[in-house]
């Protein structure tokens, strides 16, 4: 059975994954990144993959920088009007993102590199074509099914949005792991016998995530 902090994990990851247009926001570790790097914060996913000292140091002091970038950004933000805070929030993300794949590019080795894509994709389900052009052309979706992947994701997050409107934090995720179960099988059920087979090699064996970071 999965953790609370797995299933926080997997619908951060999903949710984010669902909607270009969404708001963006810091996740601290939560899997909330639309990049792989975001995994490397969780314990078990560094033992996993056999991270060297070295590595988790060198790893360490990259975080350390971008959350020093994170807070001159946020302090910067306090004056600008709400649409141009927006603006350079997203800016920043993806420059973010794409330093992160920098580091993660210098820092793991190609095994490394491939496993951690794997576990990204088994917490972000096939909905992550939503906003990954290149997974989508490796998969070979049609246009029609590109469409039902988008109606899809955009059903989770408006059910998610509703759910999470108030009750009980708890039974909230419990409800929301039924959920995000739901919403990966009609996703799955969007590929062709082909197209699955090619998710199944794309995201290898399973691995189920202990918790997201440190106490």
């Amino acid at each position: 059975m999965r953790t609370l902090s797995g299933i926080c994990l997997s619908i951060g990851l999903l949710v984010l994954s669902l909607s270009a247009t969404a708001q963006p926001r810091p996740q601290g570790g939560r899997g909330g990144d639309k990049s792989p790097s975001g995994l490397l914060q969780i314990p078990s996913v560094r033992e996993h993959i056999q991270l060297s000292e070295d590595q988790v140091a060198e790893l360490k002091t990259h975080s350390q920088a971008q959350q020093a970038k994170q807070k001159e950004l946020f302090s910067s933000l306090k004056e600008l009007p709400k649409d141009e805070m927006k603006t350079k929030f997203t800016e920043f993300m993806k420059t973010t993102r794409e330093e992160n794949e920098k580091a993660m590019a210098k820092i793991l080795n190609p095994e490394q590199t491939k496993r951690l894509k794997q576990i990204w994709l088994q917490q972000a389900s096939p909905l992550a074509v939503n906003d990954n052009a290149d997974l989508a052309t490796s998969l070979e979706l049609t246009d029609d099914q590109k469409t039902k992947m988008r109606e899809i994701g955009d059903e989770f997050r408006k059910d998610t949005q509703e759910l999470f409107r108030g009750g009980n934090f708890r039974e909230n995720f419990q409800k929301s792991e039924a959920l995000y179960k739901e919403t990966m099988e009609k996703a799955v059920e969007v590929l062709t016998d082909s197209q699955k087979k090619k998710w199944d090699d794309m995201v290898g064996e399973k691995f189920e995530i202990r918790r997201m970071r440190d106490n």
